[in-house]
């Protein structure tokens, strides 16, 4: 494992690592490369990622509802399920500032999850 800067969270004051892993290169299609998060590999390679991830000491990770059509929730869902030793953010969906609850419900479902530590 490397050694990853922590930092306070503004007045949450929860430290977070300073690196974090984002969520739309998992939801978003051809976002930096060729890819799609319906294609089996290429979702495996997210799924790798993540896990390589977490092995050399991330534990930030920021998503939104919107990336992919939630795609992106639940890829990170598989991938932290059984993590409670991260910092999960999600944010509300574009169309859905209306209802927030709503988004976040529906963000907690494909996650997978009860809560997430930013919304």
């Amino acid at each position: 494992m490397i050694e990853i800067e922590t930092t306070t969270l503004g007045r949450i004051g929860r430290s977070v690592n300073r690196l974090g892993f984002g969520g739309a290169p998992a939801g978003l299609t051809d976002y930096l490369s060729k890819y799609t998060p319906e294609d089996g590999s290429a979702r495996d390679g997210v799924l790798d990622a993540i896990s390589r991830a977490l092995d050399l000491g991330v534990t930030y990770f920021d998503t939104v509802a919107d990336y992919g059509l939630g795609e992106n929730e639940r890829i990170f869902g598989e991938a932290l399920a059984d993590r409670s030793d991260i910092f999960l953010a999600t944010k509300v969906a574009r169309n859905a500032f209306d209802d927030v609850r709503a988004s976040l419900e529906t963000s907690l479902e494909r996650l997978g999850r009860d809560s997430v530590d930013l919304l």
